[in-house]
């Protein structure tokens, strides 16, 4: 049975002495402690329960959206979710201690981190949970490795409209030899694009800001809220907008800081701009209070730019390529006479393109022609890429419908009503038939 407690401000119930977790779901407070979590709806009326998560550790993060939150390990690891009424378990593994202080956020409905340390390495790598094959799995990006984001923790960032926006943070110092024993902090701003699994630098950061001073909270209004004790930032790293508080409640972030140089024990609730932070009293122990945003920021809010865009050098050498390229395409298309494209040519050229459109198993079939033209290519050789423990009459028909399949989708692709492919009996053997472009 939960006990309600009342927290009064002069001699409050509910305190904790404990190492402690805070965060919000939807219009609702919570507090983790290594035995009890507590709970409220308006930051006065608290009930307590048993902590029954069973976390080795309290290194937790904490992502949510309108439907559904997710506690785990900061470095990923077992999940536990919560729908707005009870904690279940998500996912049930023991902590990697790949990712430590990485950048947690939410993404497909599915906890995800970005970057962080562990196992003597710095990572730049996007790993999130997998709902169908039950597991943390790494997303794999099409940006070659010489473009990617330099390895990072402590990092600012968040996730928005299917894009991850990523911050500054701490790295080595590649300039130096031996730099794996220097950190430096890494100003650079960063875009991940879940669709395309595209990564593309956004700028460097213009303001003169040392991470060290604040607490950092991600996933902030799309961006990052930088908390310090004399005055806090926030990144609106997609709006490429700074804004700085100056005048912050000094004393109300000084209770939470004890005796470190930064704030602690803050979280946000975005549904009802309302943060919950657990102040530290005489005695050591810490009692929760909610305010409102306004109280905690202030109001002195200036505004500036983020970051710098760094000058399109490539943009500028694609586009001198591109009006050199449409020239030179201008001039042979007009100018001299026009070269009819064969059908194979016109597939050859649109490959990337066709291979959208066709099946992994229809395009196995497509290249196996292409690598052969302009020789033939034996049915009994193309029917080699389907599973051998099918039957000839089921390789026959299976064949028989992707190559109908792959005609028909070329000639979409190609608008055109000609056959692309001519299919003939073989020469060698005339009860196998071959197939080439036409």
């Amino acid at each position: 049975m939960m006990t309600a407690m009342l927290l009064q401000a002069q001699n409050p119930v509910f305190s904790i002495r404990d190492i402690n977790f805070p965060f919000a779901f939807r219009e609702s407070y919570f507090v983790l402690t290594p035995d009890t979590l507590y709970r409220s709806s308006d930051g006065i009326l608290w009930d307590a329960e048993k902590n029954t998560f069973e976390f080795r550790q309290m290194q937790l993060s904490y992502v949510e959206d309108n439907s559904i939150g997710f506690i785990f390990h900061e470095s990923g690891g077992k999940i536990v979710s919560f729908n707005g009424i009870r904690f279940s378990v998500y996912h049930q593994s023991p902590e990697y201690r790949n990712q430590y202080k990485g950048l947690p956020f939410i993404h497909n409905k599915n906890p995800h981190i970005f970057g962080g340390v562990g196992l003597f390495t710095y990572k730049n790598i996007i790993t999130g949970y997998d709902r169908l094959q039950m597991e943390w799995v790494k997303i794999r990006p099409k940006t070659p490795i010489n473009e990617l984001p330099q390895q990072r923790y402590g990092l600012c960032g968040g996730a928005e409209g299917g894009e991850l926006f990523v911050g500054p943070g701490f790295g080595i110092d590649k300039e130096r030899s031996n730099s794996e024993t220097y950190q430096i902090q890494l100003n650079d701003f960063w875009r991940f694009n879940f669709a395309t699994r595209e990564w593309s630098m956004m700028g460097n950061l213009i303001a003169d800001i040392d991470l060290r001073r604040y607490l950092i909270i991600n996933n902030y209004k799309g961006g990052a809220l930088l908390i310090g004790l004399s005055d806090a930032y926030y990144f609106d790293i997609k709006g490429n907008r700074l804004v700085r508080y100056g005048s912050v409640d000094v004393s109300m972030l000084a209770e939470t800081a004890g005796n470190i140089p930064i704030p602690t024990s803050i979280a946000y609730n975005k549904n009802t701009d309302k943060f919950i932070v657990l102040v530290a009293k005489e005695d050591g122990y810490r009692m929760p209070l909610v305010v409102n945003s306004e109280r905690l920021l202030g109001r002195d809010m200036k505004e500036s730019r983020l970051y710098k865009r760094p000058f399109p050098y490539l943009t500028m050498f694609f586009a001198s390529m591109l009006f050199l390229a449409a020239a030179v395409l201008i001039y042979f298309r007009f100018i001299k006479i026009r070269k009819v494209k064969s059908l194979y040519e016109k597939v050859v050229e649109t490959l990337p393109a066709i291979e959208e459109i066709l099946t992994n198993e229809e395009f196995s079939i497509l290249k196996m022609i292409i690598q052969k033209n302009p020789e033939p290519v034996q049915f009994l050789d193309l029917m080699s890429i389907f599973d051998p423990k099918m039957s000839y009459e089921s390789h026959k028909k299976r064949l028989r419908s992707s190559l109908l399949s792959i005609e028909e989708k070329l000639k979409k692709h190609l608008h055109t009503n000609a056959d692309v492919f001519d299919i003939s009996r073989s020469k060698e053997d005339r009860r196998n038939k071959e197939i080439k472009f036409s």
